[in-house]
């Protein structure tokens, strides 16, 4: 059965994982999900419950309505965890909740790493400055 000891990060990315809701169900709701947890085990509500990620919507609503973790919640000792594939399951038979958490790797600001300074410079035209050049004088504008 898999248990979640540390928060996992991925190799290839050197920022530390981050958590972000996919869904939280209570009640009956809840029981059903439980229900097929403690028939098929938990890889198999994992699965079930990563049905509702939308991808880049959850992510957008997750960040939106501060459902964004630095570390998976964690119900307590009534309830129990459960992770696969990045997903961290957390529920309680006793308190008929569940929720499920995956990790979302999210770049630092350039301005909070000091890298403004290496970023291109902006092509942005200077509304009030006067043409370079014009080959035509007819074409400037007169005050």
């Amino acid at each position: 059965m898999p248990t979640f000891d540390d928060p996992v990060t991925d190799s290839t990315n050197t920022h530390a994982a981050r958590y972000i809701s996919v869904v939280f169900l209570q009640g009956s709701e809840a029981d059903q999900v439980i229900d097929m947890i403690l028939t098929n085990g938990p890889d198999a509500g994992i699965q079930h419950l990563a049905g509702y990620d939308m991808g880049e919507e959850t992510v957008n609503d997750a960040l939106e309505n501060g459902y964004v973790y630095d570390t998976p919640p964690d119900g307590g000792m009534l309830h129990r965890t459960a992770t696969l594939d990045g997903y961290h399951l957390d529920y309680s038979p006793f308190l008929s909740t569940v929720s499920l958490v995956r990790e979302y790797h999210q770049p630092p600001d350039p301005a909070l790493l000091d890298l403004t300074d290496r970023l291109p410079p902006s092509n942005k035209a200077d509304w009030f400055a006067a043409p370079v050049s014009s080959s035509c004088p007819s074409q400037r504008l007169a005050l």
